[in-house]
């Protein structure tokens, strides 16, 4: 499983079966908000959601980020 970690400024992904040691990939915040956003309109524009569903999704809450994992 891919897990996605905020460092900074970077969104790192990394894969949970590699430990701390494991390879990474990361990205800018903005380029990875960016992608995410086109990303979303690619699925609103494919018919899924249309309307007030659209608008709805809009208005969600921004996610709050996980604590810090305990030692």
């Amino acid at each position: 499983m891919t897990y996605l970690s905020l460092k900074g400024d970077l969104v790192v992904a990394a894969y949970d079966f590699d430990g701390e040691d494991g390879q990474t990939e990361s990205i800018p915040v903005d380029e990875f908000v960016h992608i995410l956003t086109l990303w979303r309109q690619e699925v609103v524009g494919a018919g899924g959601v249309s309307g007030d569903d659209a608008a709805a999704l809009q208005d969600e809450p921004r996610a709050r980020p996980m604590p810090p994992a305990s030692e």
